[in-house]
């Protein structure tokens, strides 16, 4: 799978273990979200993921290899000489998209160079096929991963990288349109699709803590939506369907623009989770 460990900038050369153990805290203290790489003479990489401080994942990227370190085996992993350290600050959502990278397995790498016209066909077939997969593109300006999940999802999302800095964003298979006229190339990492199994989840009479990382945002989509329909369905016995809809508006409005539209688009369209006539944008 694709490896992000040469888009993190090298900040610090040379530490001791002492000061790496130094920059660490000082990421967790600040709630750091996104990539720290540990690079070596040897072009060993080592990327941590942290989200808001915490430390998620660390994998060794070594000649296009990719591997999960066990936690209970991550400092007998360092080599604690002559490293090299940088951050790449990610939104959430991009730390998701990059541990789906790097942990979906491959069963194949296609290789091409399109125009966008012949990356807009390719990426409808794509998008309708049964296996999974990520796809890099890459140009003069164009720096831009693409996660397809098939199945006919319409949902694709985008991790693009301009001038050092990461940008997440959902769009679906006419995302080739938006590319300037170019020539590009462009692999695809095909893989199978998986989805989330057992929720990590815990939803307590002050809201929903969601501490699970899905591999799609459709798997997501799917979990939460369930999750609407059985809090409508119960709260609707009790306060009646009306206010409850009233509810979900109400919070809706309260959200930043972002998060309303994905969540309109993409959840409040499904059906049985109520009726958001009057959201309007504020």
């Amino acid at each position: 799978m694709p490896d992000f460990s040469a888009l993190i900038p090298e900040t610090y050369q040379n530490i001791s273990s002492g000061y790496l153990e130094t920059l660490i805290q000082s990421q967790r203290e600040a709630l750091f979200t996104g990539l720290l790489r540990l690079g070596y003479p040897s072009d060993e990489n080592l990327v941590f993921t942290f989200l808001e401080g915490v430390q998620q994942k660390l994998y060794r990227s070594v000649e296009n290899t990719i591997a999960v370190i066990p936690k209970q085996t991550w400092f007998d992993a360092f080599d604690h000489r002559n490293a090299a350290v940088g951050f790449l600050p990610l939104p959430v959502e991009a730390v998701r998209f990059t541990r789906v990278a790097y942990e979906a397995p491959v069963l194949r790498v296609e290789e091409s160079t399109f125009a966008p016209e012949e990356l807009a066909d390719a990426a409808g077939k794509w998008s309708i096929e049964q296996d999974a997969g990520i796809v890099h593109v890459q140009g003069e300006k164009v720096n831009r991963y693409y996660l397809i999940a098939g199945h006919s999802t319409p949902i694709i999302e985008e991790l693009s990288f301009v001038e050092g800095e990461a940008r997440f964003s959902i769009g679906d298979a006419s995302f080739p349109q938006l590319l300037p006229k170019a020539d590009y190339h462009v692999l695809r990492y095909v893989s199978n699709q998986t989805r989330a199994g057992g929720w990590n989840i815990i939803v307590t009479s002050n809201g929903a803590v969601n501490r699970h990382y899905f591999d799609s945002l459709e798997s997501a989509t799917n979990v939460y939506v369930d999750l609407l329909r059985r809090f409508r369905h119960e709260a609707s016995l009790a306060l009646g369907s009306r206010l409850v809809d009233d509810i979900a508006r109400e919070i809706l409005i309260k959200l930043d623009p972002y998060r309303r539209e994905l969540l309109t688009r993409y959840v409040y369209s499904q059906p049985g989770v109520g009726s958001l006539a009057g959201v309007v944008e504020r």
